[in-house]
């Protein structure tokens, strides 16, 4: 190439040697282009052409690109670990949107505290609030609407605490106008154990009135209403929460998970009694 049309900046050292680069020590019998253990360019440099600097650029840049292009290399794996587990129901829920189907009902049907016939959870059993006769311990109710409650309450029994009982579907305001949080501060001043709650009113179809309730005529298929005890609405949320769970798993369908078992359990602490409802689906198998 002769490097007569080649324009390159030169650096000059203290000896003005051209293009000179510190040379390492050579080991004996390194050749550098004069011959075996030969120094070229002075004691302590040697001079390196246009050409080898052009040479070592295009080698620099050929590597650098096989560097780039070329994938780096896989360790070897086995058969087995290259196999991938199918993702369990659970992850396949998690990697969907849950969608609550119950959503669609909430508020759907709104009813005050006495719009229906009302069903009261006591003793074990279902109870005609109306007739105070026992359907059983155990009903059938086809949902088709809920909405949240709160109840200010006496905290005692009897004819004058249940004229002094509020209902509130906001949890700011009382079915009768008053603030909620200000009736239950004044209602304290009579009655010491005046207390709030947090309930849920189901609304739905009786088709199963229980084994007591069959034989009432007119209970079939009856439309109704039972104001949820606050230890009955946790059963409630469980529920309508793992249908949601299950149907995200495609272990359950969507078709049926408003007809509902209702079951009335007992629950005893030291000298209270008091009655949870258990929510199952109506055909899923009944435990022995």
């Amino acid at each position: 190439m002769g490097g007569a049309n080649l324009n390159f900046n030169f650096n000059f050292n203290y000896r003005g040697n051209i293009m000179a680069l510190k040379k390492p020590t050579p080991a004996a019998g390194t050749n550098f282009e004069g011959g075996e253990g030969e120094n070229m360019g002075g004691d302590d440099t040697v001079q390196i052409s246009a050409k080898d600097r052009l040479a070592a650029a295009a080698a620099e840049r050929e590597a650098a690109a096989e560097k780039t292009v070329k994938p780096a290399e896989k360790p070897a794996t086995s058969s087995a670990s290259r196999e991938v587990a199918a993702p369990t129901g659970a992850q396949v829920a998690v990697s969907r949107p849950m969608v609550n189907p119950f959503d669609t009902l909430k508020d759907a049907f709104p009813v005050e505290f006495d719009t229906l016939l009302n069903l009261q959870l006591n003793q074990g059993n279902a109870i005609n609030k109306d007739t105070n006769v026992a359907l059983g311990s155990e009903i059938g109710l086809e949902l088709m609407s809920f909405q949240d409650q709160t109840v200010i309450s006496p905290g005692v029994d009897g004819a004058d605490a249940k004229e002094h009982v509020r209902y509130s579907d906001d949890g700011i305001t009382t079915s009768k106008g008053e603030n909620v949080q200000e009736y239950l501060a004044e209602l304290k001043l009579v009655f010491e154990k005046a207390n709030l709650s947090k309930r849920v009113v189901i609304v739905g179809s009786l088709f199963d009135p229980g084994i007591k309730g069959k034989k009432i005529p007119g209970m079939q298929d009856k439309l109704v209403q039972i104001n949820l005890p606050p230890s009955s609405v946790s059963t409630f949320k469980r529920y309508t929460a793992d249908q949601a769970f299950q149907i995200a798993k495609r272990d359950k369908s969507v078709e049926g998970v408003e007809r509902m078992r209702i079951t009335m359990d007992t629950k005893t602490k030291g000298d209270n009694t008091w009655t949870v409802a258990n929510f199952t689906r109506y055909d899923d198998p009944v435990d022995a």
